[in-house]
């Protein structure tokens, strides 16, 4: 799987879609990270209320 994974990164590494495709990942993990935080935050101020 993991070789899988190298060989699509690599067949779409082009020039004109790399700095795009960096901006959407940055936009997904940051997005997935505060979707995160949120979750943490609401498990917390259940405990705490």
């Amino acid at each position: 799987m993991a070789e899988e994974g190298k060989g699509a990164q690599s067949k779409e590494e082009s020039p004109e879609l790399s700095p795009t495709k960096k901006w959407i990942n940055r936009v997904i993990g940051l997005a997935g990270f505060l979707f995160l935080v949120f979750l943490i935050y609401k498990m917390v101020v259940n405990k705490l209320g």
